[in-house]
Parts: C-alpha cells; sequence; structure tokens
C-alpha cells in the first residue's frame, strides 16, 4: 500500500479520541445534572430544616408521654395516703391493706411496686416482675415473722400460696424509706437495686401522719427502669431512631436500645453515664453532649461504627440529629430526654428522591447502552479483530487475511503498522528457526557425549579399583577397594541414564535405584539368603545430586548385609523411597538384630555412615536412626528436580576403554 492512498483513507476516518471522549462526555453530564438536582432539591434543603423540626417535635412529645407515664405511681401513692389519713383503710388488717395494694397496682400497668412499710418495720407490697408477668405480693414482719414472703396473688386480688422465703427484711433500711422520712411531701428518691426482685426502681416515697402527727407508714410507688426502657421503644421504634432517658447527673435511667443501664456488682450496681453506654450511638451523643451541653437546638453528630439500622441509611455510618432537653416531670423528678434521629428522616423526600433517582437511573442506563453499542462497533470490534490476527501469528498461523481497522485514523494507522510488522517478523523467524535447529542439534551432541565419555571414565576407573582389589593380599584393602568401587559404579549409573534418557536433563529415581539394586543384589548378597525389596516412586531427580542418592542407597544396604544378618543367615532388607512436600524420602529398614541401644551413628558408625551423613547435609537433608524392631535409616533430601527439558534423540551407545561397568562389577 502506497503512502498517498494510506493518508487518503486516514483523512476520511474518525479520530479515536472523539469516539471515545463524546458518547462518555454526554453520559458524564447526564449523570452530574442528576447528582445536582437530587442534592440540591433534597438533601441540602428540605431535609435538614424538616429534620430539625422533627426531632423538637419528638422531644416535645417525648416529655408530654414520660410526664403522663410517671404520673402512675405519684397518684397511687397520694391516692393511698389520703385514704390512710381519712381512716378509709385500716393498716392494722393485713388482708385488706394487700386486697388494696393488688387491686391499685392491677390497673397501673406501668408501676412495678407498690408498698407499705410501718415504723414497727411491718411490711406489704403488690410487685410486678420486670417482664410485666403475673403479679405477686410481699410481706414481712407480721406475726414475728421477719423473713420476706413472697405468694401468689389470685383473681379476687387476695395473696395465695407461697411462692418463696427470702432473708430477714426490714424496710426501714430500704432508700425509699428513708427518703420519705425526709420529705413532708411526696419525694423522688434516686434509683435502687430491688431486694426481692431483678433490676432497677425509680420511684415516689410519702410519709402518711396520722391526727397527733405521728407516723403512720412510709408509702411508695417504683417504675421499674427496664419498664421504662420498654415504654420507650413503644412511644419510638428502633427503627426510626434511638431515644433514652438520664438522671440530673447524666447517668442513665433507660432507653429504646437494648444496652444495659447499669452494672451488677456483689451486692451492689454501678450506674453508667450516657457517654460510657456500650450502645456506640449512645455513647457518641452522650459525648457530643457532654462537650457542647444539652440544649433546645439539636447537634449533628457524625457517626462511624456499628449503628441500628434505619429505613433511611444501610450503612452502619451516617449523620445524626441528636437533642437532649432538661424536664422536670411529675412533680420535681428532674430528668434529661434525649432523642437521636437520623438527618433527614423524612418519608416523603425519601420516596420523592428515590422516584426522582429511579428514573434518571433508567434514562442514563438506556443512553449508555445505546452509546455502548456504538463503541463497540467503532471500536471494540475492530480491536478484537487486531487481537484475533495477533493471537493466530503467535501460534505459528501465518494464514488468513489482515484485520477489519474499522472507522477510527488510530486503528487504521495502527492495524496497518502490524500487518507491515508481521510480514517483517515471519521472514526473521524463518531464518532464526534454521539456525535454532541446527544450533540445538549440536549442543545436543555435544552434551551426551560429554555424558557418555563421563560413564566410561567411571566405568575405567571402578575396573582398575576392581582389579586392584583382587590382586590385593591384605583383605581389609581390598574391602576398601571393593567399596569405593561401588560408589563409583554409582556415578557411572547416573550418567548412563542421563545419557540414555529421552527426558533430556533429569534421571528417574525408579530406574536410577533400581539398577543401582540390582548391582547390589549381585556384588552383595550372591548366595546368601538376603531378600532385598524396592518400593520406589516415579520422581524425576536433579541430576547434580542423583549420584549421591545411589551412594547413600548402596551404603546403607551394604551396611545391612555386613552387620544386620548372621554371616550364614538370611533375612530381608526394603529399600522405600516417597516425595513428601517437595522432597525425597528415604527408609533403608530390615529385619535383622537391628542397631545397639544408644546407638548414634556420628559416634558410633564407621565410615559408612558418616559418608552418609555428610551427603545428607549437602543435599540440605536429615538423618535419622530406629534403634528397636531391626535397623531403620530415614533420610529426607532436597533432591527433586523441579524442571524438565524437552525430549531428545538418543545417540548410538558407544562403550570406550576397558568396557561398560557391567563388566567392570562382574570382574570383582
Amino acid at each position: 500500500m502506497s503512502g498517498g492512498s494510506g493518508g487518503t483513507r486516514l483523512a476520511r476516518k474518525h479520530s479515536l479520541a472523539l469516539l471515545i471522549t463524546l458518547p462518555f462526555l454526554v453520559l458524564f453530564l447526564v449523570f452530574t445534572s442528576a447528582l445536582l438536582l437530587i442534592g440540591i432539591t433534597s438533601f441540602q434543603a428540605s431535609a435538614t430544616n424538616e429534620g430539625r423540626e422533627r426531632i423538637a417535635e419528638l422531644s416535645a412529645e417525648m416529655e408530654t408521654y414520660l410526664e403522663s407515664f410517671f404520673e402512675q405511681p405519684l397518684r397511687l401513692v397520694q391516692a393511698l395516703g389520703e385514704e390512710i389519713s381519712l381512716g378509709a383503710t385500716d393498716l392494722g388488717d393485713k388482708e385488706v391493706v394487700t386486697i388494696h395494694l393488688a387491686a391499685q397496682l392491677r390497673h397501673s400497668p406501668w408501676v412495678s411496686f407498690l408498698s407499705v412499710a410501718l415504723p414497727d418495720g411491718r411490711f406489704l407490697g403488690a410487685a410486678r416482675p420486670p417482664d410485666g408477668s403475673v403479679l405477686s405480693v410481699f410481706e414481712a414482719g407480721w406475726g414475728g415473722d421477719r423473713s420476706l414472703q413472697r405468694r401468689f396473688l389470685g383473681d379476687d386480688d387476695r395473696p395465695g400460696g407461697l411462692i418463696a422465703r427470702g432473708a430477714p427484711y426490714d424496710p426501714r433500711q430500704r432508700p425509699w424509706f428513708t427518703a420519705g422520712l425526709l420529705s413532708t411531701d411526696t419525694i423522688w428518691y434516686p434509683a435502687y437495686r430491688y431486694a426481692s426482685l431483678d433490676g432497677l426502681g425509680l420511684g415516689v416515697a410519702l410519709a402518711v401522719h396520722d391526727k397527733q402527727g405521728q407516723l403512720s407508714a412510709i408509702l411508695s410507688g417504683d417504675i421499674g427502669l427496664e419498664r421504662i426502657s420498654t415504654f420507650l421503644r413503644g412511644v419510638l421504634p428502633q427503627w426510626i431512631g434511638t431515644t433514652y432517658l438520664v438522671d440530673r447527673d447524666g447517668l442513665l435511667l433507660a432507653s429504646s436500645s437494648r444496652a444495659p443501664i447499669y452494672r451488677p456488682g456483689a451486692g451492689d450496681f454501678e450506674r453508667i453515664p450516657l457517654a460510657q453506654s456500650s450502645d456506640p450511638l449512645l455513647g457518641a451523643a452522650g459525648r457530643l453532649i457532654a462537650a457542647s451541653g444539652p440544649g433546645t437546638e439539636p447537634l449533628h453528630l457524625r457517626f462511624k461504627g456499628p449503628a441500628p439500622r434505619t429505613d433511611i441509611s444501610d450503612d452502619e455510618n451516617g449523620n445524626y440529629l441528636v437533642m437532649q432537653k432538661a424536664a422536670s416531670v411529675a412533680s420535681g423528678l428532674e430528668v434529661g430526654i434525649g432523642v437521636i434521629l437520623p438527618d433527614g428522616l423524612l418519608e416523603e423526600t425519601i420516596k420523592r428522591n428515590i422516584r426522582l433517582s429511579l428514573a434518571l437511573i433508567l434514562f442514563t442506563t438506556l443512553l449508555a447502552a445505546l452509546m455502548g453499542v456504538y463503541v463497540s462497533r467503532e471500536i471494540a470490534r475492530p480491536a478484537l479483530s487486531i487481537h484475533d490476527r495477533a493471537r493466530r501469528l503467535a501460534l505459528g498461523d501465518w494464514s488468513g487475511g489482515p484485520a477489519t481497522p474499522g472507522q477510527a485514523r488510530e486503528l487504521v494507522a495502527l492495524a496497518e503498522a502490524f500487518e507491515t510488522m508481521a510480514d517483517s517478523l515471519h521472514a526473521t523467524l524463518e531464518g532464526l528457526e534454521e539456525k535454532v535447529a541446527k544450533r540445538t542439534a549440536s549442543l545436543e551432541i555435544l552434551v551426551r557425549e560429554v555424558l557418555h565419555r563421563s560413564k566410561n571414565n567411571f566405568t575405567i576407573a571402578a575396573s582398575m579399583l576392581s582389579l586392584q582389589a583382587s590382586s590385593s593380599t591384605s583383605p581389609e584393602a581390598s574391602q576398601a577397594l571393593e567399596e569405593a568401587r561401588g560408589r563409583i559404579i554409582s556415578m557411572a549409573l547416573l550418567y548412563d541414564r542421563l545419557y540414555r534418557a529421552p527426558e533430556f536433563g533429569d534421571a528417574d529415581c525408579a530406574s536410577y535405584l533400581g539398577s543401582v539394586i540390582e548391582d547390589l543384589r549381585g556384588t552383595l548378597i550372591g548366595e546368601r539368603a538376603i531378600v532385598l525389596e524396592a518400593d520406589i516412586e516415579e520422581l524425576s531427580l536433579d541430576p547434580k545430586r542423583a549420584a549421591t542418592l545411589g551412594i547413600i542407597v548402596t551404603e546403607l544396604v551394604t551396611n545391612a548385609c555386613k552387620y544386620a544378618f548372621p554371616a550364614t543367615g538370611g533375612g530381608r532388607i526394603r529399600i522405600s523411597v516417597r516425595g513428601t512436600e517437595g522432597r525425597l524420602s528415604l527408609r533403608v529398614a530390615d529385619d535383622g538384630r537391628g542397631f545397639p541401644p544408644g546407638f548414634d551413628p556420628s559416634r558410633d558408625g564407621g565410615f559408612g555412615f558418616t559418608l552418609v551423613e555428610s551427603l545428607a547435609l549437602q543435599c540440605r537433608g536429615s538423618l535419622a536412626v530406629s534403634t528397636s524392631g531391626g535397623g531403620i535409616v530415614d533420610l529426607v533430601l532436597d533432591i527433586i528436580s523441579t524442571t524438565h527439558s524437552a525430549p531428545v534423540p538418543a545417540l548410538e551407545d558407544r562403550d570406550e576403554g576397558l568396557g561398560s561397568w557391567e563388566d567392570a562389577g562382574s570382574q570383582s
């Protein structure tokens, strides 16, 4: 293709930058406009303002609810006190007082405890457990029995059977009795721990006097703090927000969350400050209020961490509005009422934003789909065509026509440059392949020649040692020469296997060790009744370390034949080889007399064990000897090959010098 015609074709094509930028620029503008519209119309304006109004309304509603809630025990105590003052209730009649207390409590569902304590220590009370279950009555000090007795309450509000009998009980020692003595009117006393029920109570006490001014009784009405928490959860469910109640000291009285409001102890308890609540959201709100102080304006809380799920935010982080206001409810009970709401908890605003967002998302998705089709036709298809052409060339397939360039000038120029490069590369590869083939054949012949000569050299050395051993007059020297010959034969075996192996460069463990073991059968065992067994896994050995394995096996089998069995006796020797976690595990075991107790190869072994231990260290391995149940030697060696070479043709076998190593072995 000439340069003029190529330039003319490029001039008629579109710019790749234009094809990529234009559709995504349109998509970006639409998406940005949608974000601006949602942000400006919703979250920056109406959500924040209406959220503030909502939390203020909820705080006022909470105060109203709590006033009516805490008025229940106040009204009961005041009404009972008025009846006693007028003589309508006889405090000496235990059954009448009990029935009266039970009837009053039954019709006041939020009151937990209503009691009467006489100056002499007699006590009567009606209680509702924290879970709001079956009512019961308590008495102590009547008839001389000071133990606190709990009885069932029948449907007729009369005491029934005994439920439990507790320890001696003196109401005059309780905090509500003490609080009642200090005031001439109804008085709220701090939260305290119940003696007969689980949990804490908060209530009001009233001292009642007769016409002569003598103390007639101390009345008390309690609300369990758990009952207050249950009430708060009913006023404002947790999925909408969180509410709580604290006393004037900032200690938790109740909350709509499930977090505890006190830490129980041995016979006592510890109230929990709001800022130390185990509920992360309550704790964060408490710390914010401690830093800013309560007021009539909501505070903004940026919360990070686990928090209750809401209908606004499904994640664990978010913005919240927090308001805590001081309030005096039910004749002087001063509390702090707190409300925590997600910022912008507006159902209609959320629905409107969702509808708008869905419409914009649908429109943007449709536009993106259309743009994607256009981009895929003008960019993706030509790019895939060039990619397919390159893949076929990489696999050696030079057939087929050029890639389809598409409409972009850059892709057309890329396709033309690619085809020019492919033609040049094809011509270059054809010349290189021929040169590489010739050079590889020469190197393979040279390496195999070196291996073959190395094997022959080891064979010659083994033959010379065998001749020297046969001519020696010293049995010890002859034996030493034979052992040296065996080690050299192991090296010759390795190079012979490398020379003959179709996988050039690696040694096959099963084949190599099999040959070593067969040679040991002929040279060591002979006519002896020794059985030599082999269980060898097929492994590729590192050729630099394979000869080491042959020498180790030869030394261990030779040692077993010499020392494990009587001179005329027989036995069994087993060689086992396994690959374990990338390393070779070798075990040579016999059923002979075994090693003596306390045998240490480094100290008690001869030259053979010294050699084996040294070779194991060279292979980054370890050696272990068992001194029971025959002789067992275990080694772990790092000699397994991790590389594999391509198969090469075997050369014609040529033996030089004094002959093959098999012939040399037969001369010993």
